[in-house]
């Protein structure tokens, strides 16, 4: 059956169509000693699950078996609140990490390649109580600031010493997520479950800052490009400037509605994926700006999917009570031209850079370098080689192919 959804996407609105996609997942527990995971992450390929009371369980097989993670001992409980990794698909390359929260535990797993890994595991002195079950985190490193989302508010420290105070202005003590944004990483945001806070002097004071929702909404997740809410997705436009619906209203956003919790963008073929109580959304994010409803047909729990990753051609979800599930993307939507998207014709090194890099060519092409909002920040005229020097923040882009069609992830260090 065809549904029609409308989608507003930053200031246009798309008209789509989205087809209810038969796929089939597969449960991928062996090992593990139960079904209570927290989320799923890829760190340089390998598959990271947190099971809720047991630990931390890595696979090399794409979830055919898990072993426990060597270094699962290392933290102090097992008492988890989340765990989430990267928010695109970043195999084998650049800086990859995990982390987990809970009670009275915040700890990083970095891996950066070559051998070179590090788990910190963060003390939280001044913490206690509800607000030493930590649910998100951020930093601000130019301005030595800490600062994490707990059961028992917000709360914020030097990276390098003293202990956490309390902000101000935050009429929710519960607090589900946490950014900092901005040109500058001027602001810092907040979602708790009556709408957002923002504070623009790192996290001591905060006010209400809603733009572009029409009531306050539970917020379960402030990531980069999206935040996602108990009604929808939204786009963060112009750097947080507003909140943007990612689905409109109308008799057929039934799914879409739904109270979504992970996400993870692909970058090589330009597709986001979301999920929710009951409900998936595949988001054609390069082209089309087509949303593709997902089956969830396999999953247990469906409606307590809480993390989702990319490893090669598998997608990954996690449940609060069913474990993790896969599903192949090669084919597995069912869609005949997944595949079939143009590659873009020029190749770019190196990658990831710090800013400066060369883009070469066989015949001449037009490069776009958009961020992950789809704004375009340059166009290059590429005649067999440009070299290219920009100021860009560390992070996620996309050089597109504005000749040929396709494109290809930037990764800036």
């Amino acid at each position: 059956m065809i549904k029609k959804i409308t989608t507003l996407a930053m200031v246009s609105v798309f008209a789509l169509m989205a087809d209810t996609v038969s796929a089939q997942w597969t449960a991928v527990n062996n090992g593990l000693p139960a079904t209570t995971s927290k989320g799923v992450a890829n760190v340089n390929g390998v598959l990271y699950t947190a099971i809720k009371g047991h630990g931390i369980y890595t696979s090399n097989n794409n979830g055919d078996t898990w072993q426990k993670w060597a270094r699962s001992s290392e933290l102090p409980n097992t008492n988890y609140t989340s765990f989430v990794g990267n928010e695109f698909d970043m195999s084998g390359e650049g800086s990859v990490y995990f982390s987990v929260t809970g009670d009275n535990l915040f700890a990083v797993y970095e891996d950066q390649g070559s051998n070179q890994n590090s788990l910190s595991i963060v003390p939280l002195p001044g913490l206690t109580g509800s607000s030493a079950i930590v649910n998100a985190w951020s930093k601000n490193d130019g301005e030595d600031i800490m600062i994490v989302a707990t059961n028992g508010g917000v709360h914020y420290k030097s990276n390098s010493s003293g202990t956490f105070t309390k902000s101000t202005g935050i009429t929710q003590e519960k607090i589900n997520a946490l950014q900092i944004a901005g040109d500058d990483n001027q602001y810092t945001f907040v979602g708790t479950d009556k709408g957002v806070f923002r504070s623009s002097d790192n996290g001591k004071t905060f006010s209400a800052y809603n733009q572009g929702f029409a009531t306050p909404l539970r917020i379960n997740r402030m990531s980069g490009l999206f935040t996602l809410t108990e009604r929808g997705v939204y786009i963060n436009n112009n750097t947080i400037g507003s909140f943007v619906e990612l689905t409109n209203t109308g008799e057929s956003r039934t799914k879409n509605i739904s109270d979504y919790k992970a996400y993870v963008f692909s970058p090589s073929n330009g597709k986001v994926y979301f999920f929710g109580k009951n409900a998936g959304t595949e988001l054609d994010f390069y082209v089309t700006f087509e949303m593709t409803e997902l089956s969830l047909n396999g999953i247990t729990d469906s409606s307590n999917i809480i993390g989702t990753t990319i490893i090669g051609n598998y997608l990954f979800v996690s449940t609060e009570t069913g474990g993790v599930f896969r599903m192949a993307l090669d084919g597995g939507l069912g869609i005949a031209d997944f595949n079939q998207a143009p590659e873009a014709q020029f190749t770019v090194s190196p990658n990831p850079s710090t800013g400066e890099f060369k883009i070469t060519s066989e015949k001449p092409v037009s490069v776009q370098l958009l961020d992950l909002t789809g704004k375009l920040i340059q166009t290059y005229s590429v005649n067999e080689s440009a070299d290219i020097k920009e100021n860009l923040t560390p992070g996620l882009y996309i050089l597109k192919d504005a000749t040929n069609g396709g494109a290809k992830k930037l990764i800036i260090k």
